[in-house]
């Protein structure tokens, strides 16, 4: 009896090794009609970018776009990423509240941004959806103008000195701009990104940035296991205890503020510098949870996370 019962199981792993390989052949050719550059074995497209310097990189991809519009395909390893260019289709594809899915990629973020908007699905993605849209209102971003304005116009100072008709690189400048403007609006605390540039919280928050491009090109990295063990994932989750502990202090510090107001039974108007006091992304997070939402700390931070991202 058990050599049948073993040939029986034997013959239902077969059957359902056959019928996975079969769909997934299925998938492959049907990815493999779009547009796209030749693929190796095991590598995909993987090898034509790997060793590209960011400038090139953004080049490559570039030409890519253009030669292969409005859809090509661009496998890494065993996972082909499909990207959607023409304006009409994005659309389609964004305003959906049934596409909410998102593509293995986004697995390579969640150590990072954990279960947040951007990464969840299902129920949980309907309810954070819910509970963060009203955070993008025209009134409440409207209450950041004066943010925008003082962060470009440190940019427009720091820039002065380039404008000598020489040609340099902008992207830094303008990332590190973006970068005040969002911790001031998401977390209610400045970072000095343009005028600190050695920040610890922002090198990391950069370097993990290149660190996870640097594993959605490596078929190899892509084992959690083995990316945890290697020099990459090793450096990659060291600069993500830093980004992780800034969050964590900021929320802590938060919340400490808020209780303090509450005991003392007066919400102050203004800030210390006599500003009007504006409500970050992070106070209507903890407004929710105190609403009855009930979000954990962790759940907060991996909103905050996802914003910053």
């Amino acid at each position: 009896m058990l050599g049948i019962s073993g040939l029986l199981v034997a013959a239902a792993v077969v059957v359902a090794t056959a019928v996975v390989m079969a769909r997934r052949w299925r998938v492959c050719s049907l990815i493999d009609k779009l547009p796209g550059e030749r693929a190796l074995p095991l590598l995909g497209n993987t090898y034509a970018a790997f060793f590209l310097k960011r400038e090139e990189y953004i080049a490559y991809m570039d030409w890519m776009t253009k030669t292969h519009w409005p859809i090509y395909r661009f496998w890494i390893g065993f996972y082909a990423d499909v990207h959607v260019i023409k304006p009409e289709h994005i659309e389609k594809i964004m305003t959906s509240s049934e596409l909410i899915t998102k593509s293995g990629v986004y697995y390579f973020l969640q150590p990072w941004l954990g279960q947040g908007l951007l990464t969840s699905t299902g129920a949980k993605w309907h309810m954070r959806r819910k509970m963060i849209t009203p955070a993008f209102h025209f009134s409440i971003l409207e209450n950041f103008i004066e943010v925008f304005a003082e962060k470009s116009e440190t940019l427009v100072n720091i820039l002065k000195p380039k404008a000598n008709g020489e040609v340099f690189d902008i992207y830094p400048y303008i990332t590190r701009c973006a970068l005040d403007i969002i911790c001031e609006t998401a977390m209610g605390t400045s970072v000095n990104a343009q005028s600190d540039t050695e920040s610890a919280y922002v090198t990391s928050l950069y370097r993990i940035g290149e660190l996870t491009v640097r594993r959605i090109l490596s078929p190899w990295l892509q084992t959690d296991f083995v990316f945890k063990i290697s020099p990459t994932g090793r450096e990659f989750y060291k600069e993500l205890e830093v980004v992780h502990g800034f969050t964590q202090k900021v929320i802590q510090e938060k919340k400490k503020s808020r209780m303090t107001v509450k005991l003392d039974g007066i919400t102050p108007q203004y800030d210390d510098l006599g500003r009007k006091r504006r409500v970050a992304f992070l106070d209507m997070l903890l407004n929710e949870s105190e609403r009855g939402q009930a979000l954990t700390d962790r759940e907060i931070q991996e909103e905050v996370d996802t914003f910053m991202f």
